[in-house]
């Protein structure tokens, strides 16, 4: 027992951050309505393994974040809760691997700063509310480096007597590397990075790491796990060649993922502002070098696990848009962990406070805008038609963005039909109404079945989702809940 107390005393600010992590993690986290991508996600999980091995075969990300949250969902159920809690957790996990990277990288107190910064980020905050795979991609990314430190860690090798003892941080690498590959595609662009650290090392130690046949066979190993999936990256990125929704880049794109990083919802500051905050970074991550002379190649390794994804996807949308974000949750992590290097760096103790409260002190009070922003009230518009539908009332989504997450609260016994006069693909989250097209889709809104001349119709508050129906329909009810629009019709 006074072991125990002891080790509470010596290591409660490392209990208080990860307690505060979980809190932020769970508060308000059902607050928001199901939206269309999670509407997805629900639908994918229901399936069998091999069914969303299909699927995802033509969607736009792989298929181990939905293998997870399909078992999770047996578990727990497809709740609010339940759906998004796994993403929480994988969150909080992201917070103690970024605690024991650091502190095996750097040391205890920077460590503590970099796992500050991870528990009230914003941005992990905010994706480890949703019922999506981007927080967990963080999550085997940051394990994976993780690994990767501790298999090239010179002291414990020299130590390690058994093949176990040996290859085991190899093992656990490759696993999770191939992990967060399947996860979504992006965290393949960390390897480069890794690659880039090992370089570094080779020639700066002379050890040569990058000959050590451990790191090649991991490589090779992570590429053999992937390549049967490979086919299915390349027939997605042609779809993808062939139009996207993605806006395209600019000037601000990547300084505003590091903004964005602290404050969630992007500042409108000017051209100018951007360029001078991107410049400050990089004099901070130089000041960072500077004044760790004995771990210059740990922090640009850090700094290409920010720049190479978000510069390399940049590139790439210069052509056809694919930046996006949500996509980069990972790669945060070397934003963060550069600033509590280059903060534990000086002994000065009134800017250390300084900075440490600024920068902490804008997450915290950023998380609210997490918060407010989970605004989406199909819930409470689902609700409405619950409570009053009848049988034989005719039940219409007025355009695919709302129908998805409309489905998951839809408790009428019937399902929706999409007035859609346009193309059903067999791909993406259309691939679940593709299926059964011919029982969901209706191309006129006078095609909506209904024996009581009732007929619900779904859609957002924009005029467009309604100009084509009949006119001689008669507008029974019309309410709004947020950016949701509930219309009922009598048809004559």
């Amino acid at each position: 027992m006074k072991n125990l107390m002891q080790k509470l005393k010596e290591n409660w600010l490392f209990i208080s951050i990860l307690a505060l992590s979980i809190l932020v993690r769970f508060l308000n986290i059902t607050k928001s309505s199901v939206w269309h991508d999670e509407g997805y996600t629900v639908l994918m999980i229901k399936q069998g393994l091999l069914d969303i091995t299909k699927t995802t075969a033509i969607d736009v990300h792989p298929p181990l974040y939905y293998y997870f949250l399909h078992f999770w969902s047996l578990i727990f159920g497809t709740s609010e809760l339940a759906i998004r809690s796994m993403s929480a957790v994988f969150g909080i996990g992201v917070v103690v691997i970024m605690y024991l990277l650091v502190k095996k990288v750097f040391d205890k107190n920077t460590a503590l700063l970099a796992m500050a910064f991870a528990a009230f980020s914003p941005f992990f905050i905010r994706y480890s509310q949703e019922a999506r795979m981007y927080g967990v991609e963080g999550f085997w990314t940051i394990l994976g480096t993780y690994f990767l430190f501790l298999a090239l860690d010179k002291e414990y090798l020299e130590k390690a007597k058994t093949f176990w003892q040996k290859y085991k941080y190899w093992i656990f690498y490759v696993l999770s590397m191939a992990a967060a590959i399947y996860t979504h595609y992006y965290a393949l662009l960390l390897v480069f990075a890794q690659w880039g650290y090992v370089l570094i090392r080779s020639f700066a130690n002379g050890e040569r790491y990058i000959l050590k046949k451990e790191w090649w066979l991991s490589n090779i190993s992570v590429g053999a796990i992937f390549l049967p999936w490979v086919p299915n990256v390349l027939k997605q990125f042609t779809k993808v060649q062939s139009g996207y929704w993605i806006p395209p880049v600019s000037f601000k794109t990547i300084p505003e993922t590091i903004v964005g990083s602290f404050t969630y919802d992007i500042p409108h500051f000017t051209n100018v502002i951007y360029f001078v905050l991107f410049l400050l970074f990089f004099i901070i991550a130089d000041l960072a070098i500077t004044r760790n002379k004995e771990k210059v190649n740990e922090i640009i390794f850090f700094l290409l696990y920010f720049l190479i994804p978000t510069t390399l996807i940049f590139l790439v949308s210069l052509r056809q848009p694919v930046y996006q974000n949500r996509y980069f949750v990972f790669a945060m992590a070397g934003v963060y962990i550069i600033l509590a290097a280059f903060i534990s760096s000086y002994k000065n103790i009134i800017f250390k406070t300084l900075a440490i409260v600024f920068l902490l002190g804008t997450m915290v009070f950023k998380i609210d805008s997490v918060y407010s922003q989970a605004s989406h009230q199909m819930k409470e518009a689902a609700n409405l038609i619950n409570t009053e539908f009848q049988a034989g009332d005719g039940l219409a989504a007025a355009e695919l963005y709302v129908y998805l997450d409309y489905d998951y609260y839809n408790k009428t016994g019937q399902r929706a039909k999409l007035v859609n006069d346009g193309e059903i693909r067999n791909n993406n989250e259309m691939a679940f109404i593709y299926r059964d097209k011919e029982n969901l889709v209706r191309k006129y809104w006078s095609e909506v079945e209904t024996t009581t001349g009732i007929i619900w119709v779904v859609g957002k508050t924009n005029p467009d989702d309604y100009k084509k129906i009949p006119s001689f329909w008669q507008l029974l009810k019309d309410e709004k809940f947020g950016y949701t629009e509930i219309r009922k019709y009598q048809v004559r």
